[in-house]
């Protein structure tokens, strides 16, 4: 028979097993609970860590939005002032035609006869032996239209140019044709063989063709008559166009209104 201490011990057993099965599913609840909650507090951070980056996004998209719509309005109101100007700018010129007295006919088949297009130009200097002025505008460049007001129009500046050297005008942005060493080539495309990319431009050339030099931009009319001299007197191969101008200056050789 099974004694009194044997039956203790039995049941002693069996509670001490029934306690460890106990705390060891609470140990593995908690672990696993505090396991969940990690883990749903690390998702809920992610969660909102990208919900941070799409309201950041969005805000991007409707920022960039607002700018495309201004840029739009403002291109809109670019594009009306252009056509205001176009439609100005159109009034005055039929307006001008309107109003040229006839007087002036003689003076504009003068400035015809004045200018050469290019290769007509170049054919006309090596026959003559005269030195070249190639002249880059725009129909759009207000100070190249300032120029043949201010400085081509002057009565001295002409008469040098008529005396020493065939004047050419090279429309740079006209599609017409010209013959350049036997090839065809436009007058944009000639432009851009001379570098001609802000106008005015004033290239000078030697009878033969031979690039001396340009001026670039606008120049007035006291300067621009040094310059013509300076190129005439086959100076610029000798002294700076400065040093030009002082010896001129010292002399008494002052430009002519």
């Amino acid at each position: 028979m099974i004694q009194q201490n044997d039956l203790s011990q039995v049941r002693l057993n069996k509670s001490f097993a029934i306690w460890t099965i106990i705390i060891t599913v609470i140990i593995v609840s908690v672990i696993v609970g505090v396991g969940v909650y990690w883990y749903q507090k690390s998702v809920t951070e992610k969660e909102k860590e990208v919900q941070s980056i799409k309201e950041e996004f969005q805000q991007q998209i409707t920022s960039l939005q607002n700018e495309i719509k201004i840029l739009r309005e403002e291109s809109k109101s670019i594009q009306d002032r252009i056509s205001a100007l176009e439609t100005e700018k159109s009034t005055k010129e039929r307006a001008a035609i309107v109003t040229i007295p006839k007087e002036e006919s003689a003076s504009a088949k003068k400035d015809t006869t004045f200018w050469y297009t290019y290769d007509e130009g170049l054919a006309k200097a090596k026959e003559e032996q005269k030195y070249v002025m190639v002249h880059f505008y725009t129909t759009w460049c207000g100070w190249c239209k300032r120029m043949d007001k201010l400085t081509f129009d002057n009565e001295e500046i002409r008469k040098i140019l008529s005396s020493y050297f065939v004047a050419i005008k090279v429309n740079a942005e006209s599609a017409d044709k010209v013959k350049v060493e036997g090839k065809d080539m436009t007058l944009r495309q000639l432009a851009g063989e001379y570098n001609a990319r802000a106008y005015p431009d004033t290239w000078f050339l030697k009878p033969t063709g031979e690039r001396i030099g340009e001026r670039k931009g606008y120049v007035e009319a006291d300067e621009f008559q040094y310059i013509l001299k300076w190129v005439k007197d086959d100076q610029y191969d000798k002294v700076s166009f400065a040093e030009y101008v002082k010896q001129q200056q010292e002399k008494g050789d002052t430009p002519k209104k």
